[in-house]
């Protein structure tokens, strides 16, 4: 069951944050935790990070969850913490969303996979997968239609769908 504080409060506006990087290409936390800290102070409903403004594509799980371990120290309730966790595995999604979780994530971004488009562009494939993925975690899923991206696109039907699914 999803924490009905989570649900009420996912409204409002969730900027995405970017990642910020050092000379060497490593994350540059401390630049991150600047960026977090101004944000908290804001009246935004919360945060979104790890998505295609914060570099998803380019970040390792475990920078990904790095991001949410400096991120959560810092926004509070009722801000909510928002990591994009999708990855082109069931499987691995699943895992870095558990992962995300346990570190504090309120709620997980989960784009569509989209290595085999042929396959992906099934609704009813797209409903499996979304379906699995929200039925293993105790968090909302909020679902990343990005098709300029992913060249996929998740129909209204496909949307609503999922949207009642408990």
């Amino acid at each position: 069951m999803t924490n009905p504080r989570i649900r009420e409060h996912l409204r409002g506006v969730f900027p995405p944050l970017v990642t910020p990087f050092n000379r060497k290409g490593d994350i540059d936390l401390d630049r991150f935790r600047e960026n977090v800290k101004y944000y908290a102070t804001t009246a935004v409903s919360g945060i979104v990070i790890a998505g295609s403004t914060g570099e998803a594509p380019y970040l390792t799980a475990q920078e990904r969850l790095k991001l949410v371990e400096a991120a959560r120290d810092i926004v509070r309730p009722p801000q909510l913490l928002i990591v994009s966790t999708g990855l082109e595995s069931t499987l691995l999604t699943i895992k870095l969303s558990r992962e995300a979780v346990a570190l504090g994530a309120d709620a997980l971004l989960v784009i569509t996979p989209n290595y085999f488009k042929a396959r992906m562009a099934d609704a009813a494939v797209q409903l499996t997968y979304y379906r699995s993925v929200a039925d293993s975690l105790r968090r909302p899923i909020l679902i990343y239609n990005i098709p300029q991206f992913t060249g996929i696109r998740l129909a209204p039907e496909t949307i609503g769908a999922l949207s009642r699914h408990p």
